[in-house]
């Protein structure tokens, strides 16, 4: 970005600022959601295919920082694609859980 707007310049800190409150999250769903989904055997197709997506996501991010300048657009595209993938995969996830809970009548 050689002459970024004032538009694009907020867009990138919000999307920073909600990157680090994100990452709190999943260290969350980690620690608890996971354990006793892997526990369950319940979800696993999408679970562990968005604990992989968002495990890449959050290195893509990291590498956009720290990377050597001639990965960057390779990472950046990377980063892109895979957010893009997770705006559709979660609900994915979300809905196929909510179905298997009704479908086993769990609480």
């Amino acid at each position: 970005m050689q002459d970024p707007s004032d538009f694009t310049v907020n867009v990138l800190k919000t999307h920073g600022i909600s990157a680090a409150i994100f990452l709190v999250i999943f260290g969350s769903v980690i620690a608890v959601h996971i354990r006793i989904a892997l526990n369950l055997k319940r979800n696993m197709l999408t679970g562990l295919s968005m604990l992989v997506l968002m495990s890449i996501l959050a290195l893509t991010g990291t590498g956009l920082y720290y990377s050597p300048e001639e990965w960057h657009e390779n990472i950046k595209w990377t980063h892109i694609w895979l957010g893009l993938i997770c705006i559709f995969w979660l609900p994915l996830h979300i809905w196929m859980g909510i179905l298997l809970r009704k479908s086993k009548n769990i609480a």
